[in-house]
């Protein structure tokens, strides 16, 4: 990860102003702006998460994780996180790969 120049990530369901990282590489970016920021930075280093929120309950979330840092490098995953008895489990689901 320490070849990574920039992570672009896109996660709509958090306020742009909530910070999601410490690592001054994270440029958060709403997922609308995702085409446009690619056209102009493209892959040279850079990788783009998109993080979506696929549900939401009292005792769980479910995210969708898409991660693209090639043309054919990327990789699609679902995590479930959930509460119960004071833990935190999660499942992970793997979607896809390129």
């Amino acid at each position: 990860m320490e070849d990574i120049s920039q992570f672009f990530v896109a996660c709509d369901f958090l306020p742009l102003t909530e910070r999601i990282s410490n690592d001054p590489r994270v440029v958060r970016i709403a997922a609308k702006q995702e085409a446009t920021v690619f056209a102009k930075e493209g892959y040279g280093g850079n990788d783009y998460l998109v993080l979506t929120l696929l549900e939401e309950g009292a005792d769980h979330i479910k995210i969708k994780m898409s991660n693209m840092f090639g043309g054919l490098a990327g990789h699609g995953y679902q995590f479930t996180f959930r509460t119960a008895d004071g833990r935190l489990t999660v499942e992970v689901d793997f979607l896809w790969v390129s």
